[in-house]
């Protein structure tokens, strides 16, 4: 052999070799177009994520502001029944809540209420009795 010669030995390739290569070029070229669009799955998945944290959030929300509606209405009727109550209008009553602890509440401030009224009408009838005796009592004395 002389200097710088080249010796080439081929085997043949054995069956479905080729296919096989073929496959894996598509399966790695396939793997590549995927990776380099790793970014743009991950932002939708980010994407998507937000959408259900905002989801969750606003909905946590409405029905934080939904429950507390249910609580304040029926605390402010009765702080304006009270307000009613003491400048005197002891007929005024508080509309029962839906829910049990606040109806319970309602109910007693209705029967406080219905008492004081009791109780004013009663004083009263009492200061009409006592101003008849004492106009009675006044009107014998005058007699001589």
């Amino acid at each position: 052999m002389k200097q710088g010669e080249t010796v080439v030995v081929g085997l043949p390739m054995p069956f479905g070799m080729a296919a096989t290569m073929t496959n894996l070029r598509k399966a790695a070229d396939a793997y590549w177009v995927l990776y380099s669009e790793r970014r743009q799955i991950r932002d939708l998945y980010m994407l998507l994520l937000l959408m259900m944290t905002s989801l969750a959030l606003f909905a946590s929300c409405w029905l934080a502001l939904h429950l507390s509606k249910q609580v304040t209405k029926p605390v402010e009727a009765l702080a304006d029944a009270m307000e009613a109550i003491a400048q005197g209008d002891y007929g005024h009553r508080v509309q029962e809540s839906a829910t049990e602890e606040l109806g319970e509440l309602v109910r007693s401030f209705n029967h406080m209420a219905a008492d004081l009224e009791g109780s004013r009408r009663a004083v009263e009838e009492s200061t009409v009795q006592l101003s008849a005796a004492n106009t009675a009592l006044e009107a014998r004395r005058g007699e001589p």
